[in-house]
């Protein structure tokens, strides 16, 4: 395996931890945001159309988020229906790519 494939398999494990943490709730929403978008614009060699798909499914929970926000409400948890739909569907992108990658190495 070259270092830049490496490097990108790193960042998928990276994201994929921090995706169990939130959906465990060790993580906070926000930090959880914040530490996907600088993974994400990492990545150099994703195809584009999963880096789409992924951002589609990101963007389902920042608009909850932002709309919490803007109630004055508390970010929506981990269980909240359409974040959490969305937070399984991110982890089974990244443990894709991570298999994509490395065969036979899935979610840790």
């Amino acid at each position: 395996m070259d270092e830049s494939t490496e490097r990108e398999l790193r960042q998928f494990q990276r994201m994929g931890k921090l995706l169990r943490s939130f959906e465990s709730g060790e993580l906070s929403l926000e930090r959880t945001l914040s530490g996907i978008r600088g993974l994400l614009s990492a990545l150099d060699e994703t195809p584009e159309n999963w880096t789409r798909r992924f951002k589609a499914e990101w963007n389902t929970i920042e608009v909850e988020y932002a709309s919490a926000l803007s109630r004055g409400a508390a970010p929506p948890s981990p269980s909240a229906q359409g974040v959490k739909e969305a937070a399984e569907q991110m982890l089974s992108m990244v443990n894709e790519r991570i298999s994509a990658l490395h065969p036979g190495q899935g979610a840790p």
